[in-house]
């Protein structure tokens, strides 16, 4: 068996775990080329009544549960239509005269069928059976909905945290009360900058806050200075903001929890782009510190080690949650030749792809785009050589878009090694309509035009719904907002298949470059 150091880990729920996880879930959606397992990347604690019911994606050393398993987990699994064992191996596992349920690495078993299809098996981390779901059951955590083999669902009532009901629970008598984003954004910049009695508060939570898509500064940035207080959410909901974090060691809406810190009661939703060396979109570190009844919305981007909740675990975690998308953010740069070999560069970065008439009209590049906004700080690159343009960006290949608004977040960066500016494209092809809508989003006698034409091609003839401004050398956009179709209808929930295009200007002339590079992207359509 091959043996291979990753830089990449991600888990579902948590990358690494030395603490205890219970009766938590995790309903991710993984795509990474290695590195990546459902719910624990790396266990060396416990975990306990714990699923995972969403889907990984990878070629090699990737697990439906967990990847690599040096403590304890009990009575956990993943959820899946289609178990990828067979009943033999399953209840074998699952028995109760196995000393340590769950042990194992996942990786020694894939099966070939598993290998082809991306999706990883589920060797020795339990798939609940009738025995398990009885016991999730009988915890009174945990339902599966109105079928016997229905989702999971953690019941609300029992999973709420009542903290001055503890026994050594301070009072809140005297807790500081958060309202208004800007008393949230207060507490984040106060201990940020060293409080340490802010970094020991209490705080209770009031009211539903948006930060109208402001990047987050994460509460706790650090081991030497970390969030050790009590955090109590009420029920409440903090929305709409951005980590972007890429030079901290930990990054979440919590940076580093430390000893003796209790977070309850609290939901976010947020999107997660190129984040620390230990990312979780709740918390980047649980450093012996306590999450009750906490549940995270989010569509995560992440180098390196990162966990759906928390990147890294030492601490208690009950009852919380992970919904959303992990997937690795891609650094890719592309070098612009000059005239003589750019026809050949179109076919290899772009694979022959036609792009229908039907798309808008031809954008003026002088035109900046009114939403870009300086990008963050980075390394500067010796420049190419003479006559070659680069472009060297960053962004997201999973977008998770709001079916109310239309918006999402691409976290555009048109890199300072470029020396090129650029202007952005959305295309989705008649064939993606079809398979997720059913329709191509057209008026009848539109589409029986193009098949009229024998040269049509529902995979390779596109609509174009989004196109940015002009993003300058240095500067970055957030989100993108996508248009109606061609009959002026909006795309439906579903997760898309699109063409992210990029043309190449000149920045001091704005003259078009001779080539554009092609990038195919994820496009979730969900509810807010």
């Amino acid at each position: 068996m091959k043996v291979t150091a990753y830089s990449v880990k991600v888990g579902g729920f948590v990358s690494f775990n030395a603490g205890r996880i219970t009766s938590c879930l995790s309903s991710a959606k993984i795509k990474s080329k290695a590195g990546a397992a459902g719910f624990v990347y790396d266990n060396v604690g416990r975990v306990e009544s714990s699923l995972f019911s969403g889907k990984v994606k990878g070629k090699e050393q990737t697990c439906g549960f967990g990847l690599r398993n040096r403590g304890h987990i009990d009575d956990s699994g993943w959820i899946c239509r289609e178990p990828p064992v067979t009943d033999e191996v399953v209840n074998d596992v699952q028995s109760d005269d196995a000393p340590n349920r769950g042990q194992g690495t996942g990786a020694d078993a894939t099966t070939s069928e598993n290998k082809k299809s991306g999706y990883a098996d589920m060797e020795l981390a339990v798939y609940p059976g009738a025995d398990v779901r009885r016991r999730l059951l009988e915890s009174g955590f945990w339902s599966f909905g109105k079928e016997s083999d229905g989702e999971p669902v953690l019941n609300e009532e029992a999973c709420r945290y009542d903290y001055e009901s503890e026994p050594d629970a301070l009072s809140m008598v005297d807790a500081v009360i958060i309202s208004t984003a800007g008393e949230l954004i207060e507490l984040s910049e106060k201990i940020a900058s060293g409080d340490s009695e802010a970094a020991a508060g209490r705080y209770i939570l009031t009211a539903d806050i948006n930060l109208s898509g402001k990047k987050w500064l994460p509460i706790g940035v650090s081991e030497s200075n970390p969030f050790t207080g009590v955090f109590d959410g009420r029920g409440f909901r903090i929305s709409n903001f951005k980590i972007y974090a890429k030079d901290a060691q930990y990054a979440g809406f919590f940076g580093c929890v430390g000893a003796g810190a209790v977070i309850c009661n609290l939901s976010i939703d947020c999107v997660v782009g190129a984040a620390g060396s230990v990312t979780g979109s709740m918390a980047g570190l649980n450093d012996r510190g306590l999450f009750v009844n906490c549940h995270a919305v989010s569509s995560i981007s992440s180098y390196k080690s990162c966990g759906g909740f928390v990147g890294k675990n030492t601490g208690t975690i009950k009852c919380c949650s992970f919904y959303g998308s992990i997937s690795a953010a891609i650094p890719i740069a592309v070098f612009l030749v000059p005239a003589a070999v750019a026809v050949f560069l179109l076919f290899a970065v772009g694979g022959g792809i036609v792009i229908s008439r039907y798309i808008a009209p031809t954008y003026n590049p002088g035109i900046v785009d009114p939403n870009q906004r300086p990008a963050d700080s980075e390394v500067i690159y010796d420049p190419p050589e003479d006559g070659q343009k680069r472009i060297s960006i960053r962004c997201n290949t999973y977008v998770r878009v709001n079916v109310e608004t239309m918006v999402g977040g691409i976290d555009y960066v048109n890199s300072r090694n470029s020396n090129v500016d650029v202007v952005l494209r959305v295309l989705v092809s008649d064939a993606e309509l079809l398979r997720v809508m059913g329709t191509t989003g057209r008026s009848e006698k539109e589409q029986a035009e193009l098949e009229a034409d024998d040269s049509y091609d529902a995979g390779t003839s596109y609509q174009e719904i989004y196109r940015s401004g002009r993003i300058e050398i240095g500067y970055q956009i957030a989100d993108l907002k996508l248009s109606p179709l061609s009959d002026g209808t909006y795309l439906k929930k579903g997760e898309y298949v699109m063409l992210l295009v990029i043309d190449a200007y000149d920045p001091d002339s704005n003259d078009k470059e001779a080539v554009a590079a092609q990038l195919p992207i994820n496009v979730d359509i969900v509810d807010p």
